[in-house]
Formats: structure tokens, sequence, C-alpha cells
């Protein structure tokens, strides 16, 4: 896996069909992917695009240190493409406010896990008025997305979210006990149960040879 991630950082990661160099012979590498239709599902052109430098500290954060995205549910490469073809949102900062714009409000279900790539945003549990300050590289709604692998600790070969979303029911969202409000300009990344979906299923079949690297 570290392996993988060192070679990205010596390559720029270039576009959103997972093409890279292999280092040792100098040729381009790429993953064939029978279901590259499904990648637009990750496409979310909202915002902003995410620097390379930042993708790969993001990638060797998600692999390292969350278990959602993890090597038990998640490819280093499908991860990598799910970089790549990723929008940064971004929440502004408004002094003029008496209150600034929130992400998550507790009691309020939401369909979306965020992970913070810039900016700082105060953290409260209303039941208790504990409140801290989260920074950059900060995971939201994992409860969500360990629904999603509770439920389907191995996906079926054939993709039909549909049918997943259906089975997934409310346990694709997620009711928050806390509030967020931005105390900076807030770069994030969102992502639904059908990206995570996604994800996983690619994930899975690249880990069951299914995707096999073509040299």
């Amino acid at each position: 896996m570290e392996d993988v991630i060192e070679e990205i950082m010596q390559e720029e990661i270039v576009d959103e069909t997972d093409i890279f160099t292999d280092n040792k012979r100098k040729k381009k590498r790429s993953m064939r992917c029978p279901n590259m239709d499904l990648w637009p599902i990750l496409n979310f052109q909202t915002g902003s695009r995410i620097t390379p430098q930042l993708k790969i500290a993001v990638l060797r954060h998600l692999v390292a240190n969350t278990i959602a995205f993890g090597p038990k549910y998640a490819h280093t490469l499908i991860l990598q493409g799910f970089l790549n073809c990723s929008f940064a949102k971004e929440v502004m900062s408004d002094d003029t406010q008496s209150r600034s714009p929130a992400l998550y409000e507790a009691g309020k279900e939401s369909t979306n896990a965020i992970f913070t790539l810039q900016g700082s945003l105060i953290v409260e549990f209303p039941d208790t008025h504990l409140q801290f300050e989260a920074g950059a590289f900060t995971l939201f709604g994992e409860a969500m997305l360990a629904n999603v692998n509770e439920t389907f600790p191995v996906l079926p070969d054939e993709w039909n979210l549909e049918a997943l979303l259906q089975t997934l029911g409310d346990k694709a969202k997620f009711t928050p006990d806390f509030n967020t409000q931005v105390t900076s300009d807030v770069l994030f990344l969102e992502v639904t149960a059908e990206k995570y979906l996604l994800i996983r299923y690619l994930s899975q079949k690249i880990q069951g040879g299914k995707f096999p690297l073509v040299f």
C-alpha cells in the first residue's frame, strides 16, 4: 500500500482514468475497469479541483487513519480515482452574521459524510454544552459509512444501486447529536451513501482480481 502511495507522490495525479507511470519501466500503467460508466456518480462538480499536493496528503490520511477508507473497505487506486474526479465544496465564514454557517445541526438528518480539507469549525454538543475546535482532515458522518459496512460486509457481484439503497433504507442517513459552526473558510469533500457504495464496490472488484492492472 505504501509503495502505491509513494509512486503517486512521484507522479502527479493526472486524470479520472487512473493512469500513472511505472517508475521502474517508464511505462504508463492503467486500471482497465469495465464499470467506468459508474464514475459519474462520484463526479460532483460544485467547487474547486483539489491540488495534487493536497490529494496526496488526503490519500495518506484516509488510508492510514480511517476505518471506512482503510484497506479493509477501500482500495488505494479507487480512492485516487475518487479524489481525481471530486470537486471540493467551500463554506465561507461571514463576520457580518451573528451566527456562522452550519454544516450539521443536532437532530437534523443528514445524508452526507464530510471530510474537511482546510479551515476550522466549532463542534458543539447541545446536551452537554461540550465544544471543541476541529480543523483540516476531520471526518464527520462516520456513523453513516459504518452503517453501509455493517449492512454490506460484502457487496453483490452485480452493481444495482437502486437495490442497494433500498436495502440500506434509513441507514443511508444519520442524525448528528452535535452542531458545527465554521470559524474560517472551510474547504471540504462530501461523501453520500451512493458514492461510498461505489467506492466499496470497485474496491471489492480490484481486491477480488476482477479489475486487473494492465501494463
